[in-house]
């Protein structure tokens, strides 16, 4: 993009700020050696026991990748135009200034107040955003035969779907039922998704069954549906159509991620920005390719915790940790993942509270006791409405782990599984990790906070790898690339637009620069205070860079979609294994 710069503030967010060639090529290098890997045939992974196939249906792919670019499209044009009218009405945001006292909260607006002209591009965005939804359901080619065959699998998902069929009671599952089948060996479960994960999948599986119970019209909808794109007319098994029921649960799930990624990048980044951080937390390429599935849907709970913490943490609200606490209590239901979002939550502000603020006792009220009683408070609800202690089920899970899954795999494969996440990564991720830089003299609280994070997520990361199935993470990793994608986001906001009025907090002792020192009131007026999507005739926006990613994200995303049969369903159904 190129225009004209000079005082009118609607041209300045397309400028594209300098070294946007680096951010462009640094982008790309994940996608450019996957196509290397693929004109190759190298594999992914491990041969005769783990890789990610290449799809034998690549231009096809490529084909169904269109409507999605044109909703790329519209999704880019909505965001420049949300930015450029928040930037015309002054209404960009700036950070707002912390209470004077060690431990208070850290209070930052990067939104400021809402701006009507907007609104209609915000509608807009929304819709493209279900319409992209949507399309990763039905672009795969035959898209019902490759749901079907994936919940069906004992193997994957479809785990999930054969034990709904034999539960008869939800209640009765949940108290006792679970447990029993904990016990049991993979052999007589004829895999090891069920015995390794909590039953919030089983249920929502049940939820789908139990649907398609009571509503016969929309069973046969279903059933139409089917036969409308296989071109036959065949009496679909119940199974059948409630695994593909089930699959459009878990795409709607992963789908819905996206809010509270958006709402979490918004406490520290001005919009455009935010919305970039956003996709590349909830839209990259190791959730579209296993998507529909348990792990993507699972990210809607990792970003709840992830928002509702951090807010907390910035804003030293005891009532947004609560609420964090008992969502933890119920993602436990879900996949157990989530107790590593919540120790780096924990540890991440908890070292950022001792090292940076040196208040630990402010942390210890007003985050972690209340935290605590969100857990108690949602484990009593739920042990009380459907007599299943959460805890007591994560627990036992964990302890059957081990004995289900190959920890350690010997030899040079064992490290196969790194390079293959940063394959899975994401064009955001690697132009954060690679060339966009922070400061130097970067010494605010929410740059360190930042680091603290990443510090914390790349150590779990690293206990995770050498002790858990280390060939999978480009699937299991999912929510560490997002909470290193916020955690990177922090520490770059200066180059990602959000310093209009910068802050450095060391300690408890404020000091302040730029415009909000200068302002005597606690905001400063609208021609002080600045706009984060706005900057001086002749400048450079970092409106323009977070186009740029969003863009990549997006397009680089499906690109990397369009050469991968992820869960091999199209290579069994054409070599004609099928279940085999």
């Amino acid at each position: 993009m190129s225009c004209s710069p000079g005082s009118n503030p609607r041209f300045l967010p397309c400028l594209l700020p300098p070294g946007s060639a680096g951010v462009l090529a640094a982008a790309t290098v994940p996608l450019g050696a996957l196509v290397g890997l693929f004109l190759l045939g190298i594999p992914l992974g491990q041969p005769d026991y783990l890789i990610y196939r290449y799809s034998p249906l690549a231009l096809w792919r490529l084909l169904c990748c269109l409507p999605a670019w044109g909703l790329t499209a519209a999704v880019v044009w909505g965001t420049w135009r949300v930015a450029i009218r928040r930037s015309s009405d002054g209404k960009g945001g700036a950070v707002k200034a912390p209470r004077h006292k060690p431990g208070g909260p850290l209070e930052v607006d990067a939104g400021g107040a809402a701006c009507p002209r907007a609104g209609g591009y915000r509608w807009m965005l929304g819709g493209c955003g279900l319409l992209l939804a949507a399309w990763t359901f039905v672009a795969p080619p035959r898209f019902v035969s490759q749901h079907i065959f994936n919940l069906q699998s004992p193997a994957q998902d479809g785990a999930f779907v054969w034990e709904a069929m034999q539960v008869h009671s939800a209640r009765d599952y949940l108290a006792t039922g679970f447990l029993e089948r904990l016990e049991l060996e993979p052999g007589q479960m004829r895999g090891t998704r069920v015995l390794s994960n909590p039953p919030g999948m089983t249920l929502l599986a049940v939820g789908a069954r139990r649907l398609l119970r009571a509503f016969p019209a929309l069973d046969a909808e279903v059933g139409a549906v089917m036969d409308w794109f296989e071109s036959v007319h065949a009496d679909w098994p119940e199974d059948f159509r409630v695994s593909l029921v089930f699959g459009a649960w878990l795409t709607a799930l992963w789908a819905l991620a996206v809010m509270p990624a958006y709402a979490m990048a918004r406490l520290w980044l001005p919009v455009a920005p935010a919305l970039a951080i956003a996709a590349a937390c909830v839209w990259n390429p190791s959730t579209l390719n296993f998507t529909p599935g348990k792990d993507p849907a699972q990210m809607l709970f990792a970003m709840l915790l992830m928002w509702t913490g951090l807010r907390a943490y910035l804003r030293q609200r005891s009532g947004w940790a609560i609420l964090c606490g008992a969502l933890f209590t119920l993602s436990l239901m879900v996949g157990l993942i989530h107790v590593w979002i919540a120790l780096i939550l924990l540890a991440g502000t908890g070292w950022h509270a001792v090292a940076v603020r040196g208040n630990a006792r402010a942390w210890l009220a007003r985050i972690v006791v209340p935290a605590a009683l969100g857990v108690v408070a949602s484990w009593l609800t739920i042990r009380a409405a459907w007599n299943h202690d959460v805890l007591y089920t994560a627990w036992r899970v964990a302890q059957r782990y081990p004995h289900l899954q190959k920890y350690l795999i010997h030899g040079a494969y064992t490290f196969v599984g790194f390079p293959v996440f940063l394959l899975f990564a994401g064009p955001t991720f690697w132009a954060l990790a690679t060339c966009i830089r922070p400061k130097r003299d970067a010494g605010d609280e929410l740059e360190r906070l930042g680091a603290c994070l990443a510090r914390v997520a790349a150590a779990c990361m690293i206990y995770c790898y050498f002790f858990a199935n280390n060939n999978e993470i480009a699937r299991l990793w999912m929510p560490f690339i997002a909470v290193l994608t916020a955690a990177m986001s922090m520490r770059r906001r200066a180059a990602l637009g959000a310093c209009a009025s910068e802050i450095a907090c060391t300690r408890g002792n404020v000091r302040m620069s730029g415009n909000a020192a200068a302002s005597p009131s606690r905001r400063g007026s609208p021609k002080q205070q600045g706009s984060q999507d706005s900057v001086p005739a002749g400048a450079h926006s970092p409106v323009g860079l977070a186009i740029l990613l969003l863009t990549l994200q997006l397009v680089c995303t499906t690109l990397h979609w369009s050469m991968m049969d992820a869960r091999e369903a199209e290579w069994r159904m054409l070599s004609g294994l099928q279940w085999g």
